[in-house]
């Protein structure tokens, strides 16, 4: 086994560790001019001293991002710690830099892909990371309760951290400064909630059926008889969204007989009314469609009477040559769109796509987004591949807007420093509770923040 860079005083202090990360306001708000002002919070990593990781050893990186991890089994004499559990899924590792200090430890996104036992895991983290995870250093990788799937995925790749004071949370403008109205903000919040909600749905639906929904399923007689948002239904957490799930008949269209009694019970999660409009039954969000997205407009043929059913699939993750970050799979409508919610029917984005905002496309229809004010006009909000969200403002160069829907065109573009995005705040979670607060004496916290454009990670008091 590789040596190790740590010691018995050392590790009594990175071995206890469990990390509560809880996202602020102001998180992924990232406005060029006011990036320049002040750092932008990303995330809070409060680490509680009472509770022991997994950890291990760093056995190998490959350059396609395969991290091996073996056991930690300290020097001839040393007590080892007990390690804390460890699942499949996102974590956040936390490589151990120097002897005696913080100072140039690393916090890395991985994802655990195999769970071999004995101390041993195999992981993946972003391509590209070999040289930068020195082989030999101690990783402790934890799984926050407090963070969804797709929070994880959206963190970055890699932060160092550095000395220095970390800055405080900068607190979100208020309605009041900014002139919009509290209902404006309200909407967005719940149309954040919901898209990210749809895109936990979708990676839920890759994760069962090792692909992605088909956009819709052509029937035998040649029309698109469903679309993805009823094949994502069963993956919805709602007791009510499983009520209609469990009425909606794949035997017959979405428009037969049975299926239209089911257009007025639309879930709350596909709407997005403007305060004061009555409810209908058209949805606010399609998925983008079109030649290199995610979603083929083609669909993909169904037989209702294949047993057991089978539907088909639509990408797998083996056909994404971009970054899943960068790339838009679902979002919001203009205010006149007329999609019954059933309805195999989304937006196909062009090689020479339309503006948005524009009749039949997606639209930019909130003023208000918390980090985000009115001068930088009006703005549309899209689930990311990768589960996160991303703020468009209507005012983005349709080429750019092009290429974050393409899934293999190799455009190199970075959603975070492009022109008229904004990674999106977290969504606030309705009647959230506050976490339990930690001993004091017993905790350490990181703060990750973006300023001057890069990326960084310090220790807070």
């Amino acid at each position: 086994m590789r040596g190790t860079n740590v010691t018995a005083a050392s590790l009594g202090l990175i071995v206890l560790v469990w990390v509560e990360v809880s996202y602020q306001g102001t998180a992924f708000a990232q406005a060029a001019d006011a990036a320049e002002q002040s750092p932008t919070i990303l995330l809070t990593a409060t680490i509680d001293l009472l509770q022991p990781p997994f950890f291990g050893v760093v056995d190998g990186l490959s350059a396609e991002g395969e991290l091996r991890i073996g056991p930690y089994e300290g020097k001839p004499g040393q007590k080892v710690p007990t390690m804390g559990p460890l699942g499949e899924g996102p974590s956040l590792g936390l490589v151990r830099g120097g002897l005696k200090s913080w100072g140039d430890a690393q916090l890395v996104r991985v994802e655990v892909t195999e769970v071999l036992g004995n101390g041993r895991a195999v992981a993946r983290v972003a391509r590209g990371l070999e040289g930068r995870i020195p082989v030999g250093k101690l990783i402790l990788l934890v799984q926050p309760p407090q963070m969804t799937t797709a929070e994880m995925r959206a963190l970055p790749d890699l932060v160092g951290i550095e000395p220095g004071p970390a800055p405080e949370v900068v607190a979100e403008k208020t309605t009041a400064a900014t002139g919009v109205g509290l209902a404006a903000t309200a909407r967005a919040d719940r149309a954040q909630r919901n898209l990210a909600a749809i895109a936990k749905a979708i990676i839920s639906y890759e994760d069962a059926y090792r692909c992605f929904p088909p956009a819709r399923l052509i029937g035998p007689d040649g029309r698109a008889w469903h679309s993805w948002r009823v094949l994502i239904l069963p993956f919805f957490d709602d007791p009510a969204v499983q009520a209609i799930r469990n009425r909606y008949s794949f035997e017959e269209p979405w428009d037969g007989q049975g299926n239209k009694q089911l257009l007025d019970m639309m879930p709350d999660v596909y709407a997005d009314e403007p305060e004061g409009k009555p409810a209908d039954a058209f949805t606010r969000y399609a998925a983008v469609t079109g030649a290199g997205t995610m979603f083929s407009p083609d669909g993909v043929a169904f037989d209702p009477a294949a047993k057991p059913r089978r539907f088909g699939h639509g990408v797998l993750i083996k056909d994404f040559q971009d970054a899943a970050s960068s790339t838009l799979m679902v979002g919001t409508l203009t205010g006149d769109a007329r999609i019954p919610w059933t309805k195999p029917e989304d937006v196909v984005v062009a090689d020479k796509p339309a503006l948005l905002g524009d009749k039949g496309f997606f639209g930019a229809p909130y003023e208000s987004i918390r980090g985000l004010d009115k001068a930088n006009g009006t703005y549309g909000l899209f689930a990311r591949v990768d589960g996160g969200l991303a703020v468009v403002s209507k005012t983005i160069v349709p080429n750019a807007f092009r290429a974050l829907t393409t899934i293999a065109g190799r455009e190199g573009v970075d959603l975070a420093k492009t022109p008229g995005t904004f990674l999106a705040p977290a969504p606030e979670k309705e009647n959230a509770r506050p976490s339990p607060p930690v001993a004091r004496g017993r905790q350490l916290k990181v703060v990750m923040f973006q300023e001057d454009g890069a990326t960084k990670a310090r220790l807070a008091e």
